[in-house]
């Protein structure tokens, strides 16, 4: 490990490190390389937040395990074992962190949206035509009857997340993801179309 770190080092030094990949920057971290954090941060904030946000459905407790989520990762960067990648990786820690998040409290945190971004015009299916249809009101009602692990998968479905990768983040087998997707895309049909209110 120690001399992938030093070769890692003596490699990029003075490179242009957005070029340089994830698993390397993580090897970069270890040995000292803060810069390669930010490269890491401006890689992949943006899509963990949308991620943590379609769980949490609160932009204030969002950011904050977004900040937990990054705090965790800079602080275990040694513990990445490349079998997987750092994506997966991150989107374990950001799932995990957003989980223990829901269970300190008794209620889901939910705040009135201004604004339903999370749905973007270019998504496509079955889903984005729902979204778009039902009032703002309608979504996030049945947005938040839904069960954690449910969020958490339809947020990776529409971030385009391979299953492989799903499976990997939510430990479960790519059949197992691939049922929980098509209930949890059932779920939310019903509860907005006012059939699934429990």
């Amino acid at each position: 490990m120690e001399k992938l770190q030093a070769w890692a080092q003596s490699l990029f030094q003075g490179a242009d490190l957005t070029k340089v990949r994830d698993d390397l920057l993580l090897e970069m971290i270890v040995s000292g390389k803060s810069e390669a954090f930010e490269i890491l941060y401006d890689r992949h904030n943006d899509l963990l937040y949308r991620f943590l946000f379609r769980i949490l459905l609160n932009e204030e407790v969002c950011l904050e395990v977004l900040q937990e989520t990054w705090l965790k990762v800079y602080k275990n960067t040694e513990k990445f074992d490349g079998k997987a990648s750092f994506k997966t990786w991150l989107y374990t820690i950001g799932k995990n962190t957003a989980f223990d998040r829901l269970k300190k409290k008794s209620e889901l945190l939910f705040d009135e949206p201004t604004t339903i971004e999370t749905f973007s015009d270019e998504e496509e299916g079955m889903l984005e035509n729902m979204v778009r249809a039902a009032t703002r009101e309608k979504v996030w009602s049945a947005l938040e009857q839904l069960a954690p692990d449910q969020k958490t998968v339809l947020a990776m479905w529409m971030e385009e997340v391979s299953l492989e990768e799903m499976a990997q983040v939510m430990e479960r087998t790519p059949q197992a993801i691939k049922n929980l997707i098509h209930r949890s895309k059932k779920k939310l049909k019903l509860l907005l179309e006012g059939d699934g209110h429990e």
